[in-house]
């Protein structure tokens, strides 16, 4: 029997807000919807950058979601890879656009206080 690895996964991103809106409220709603997109993963599933960008712009009051960025932390229990994934010791950001691609055996968790977020909330 394998150990799942669990990856805490993150988000950096500036988002901009339609006036009137609490800003707090309106990121605390869109990060428990990412985190319910996290929840949902299956052992190995990757993190869709579509499925995260989707989190926020159904949100209303969001007007857009610049320069988003995917970021996840390295693993916990695996210090060698087999496979496609590279063992990762630092924290990675993927680019624009792109998805983070998990290994057989790990599992994507989103956790606020991972430190892994850097959301910029803006009104114009």
């Amino acid at each position: 029997m394998i150990e799942a690895d669990h990856i805490d996964v993150g988000v950096r991103a500036r988002v901009v807000v339609q006036p009137g809106y609490d800003k707090d409220a309106l990121l605390a709603r869109v990060l428990e919807r990412v985190g319910a997109e996290a929840a949902g993963l299956r052992l190995g599933g990757d993190v869709l950058f579509a499925q995260v960008m989707r989190a926020f712009t159904d949100e209303a009051g969001v007007l857009d979601v610049q320069a988003m960025h995917l970021r996840r932390g390295p693993a916990v229990f695996g210090r060698f890879s087999l496979g496609p994934v590279g063992f990762q010791s630092v924290a990675y950001e993927a680019g624009v656009g792109e998805n983070l691609v998990m290994a057989p055996t790990e599992l994507a968790v989103f956790r606020p206080d991972s430190g892994l977020d850097d959301i910029e909330v803006v009104i114009p």
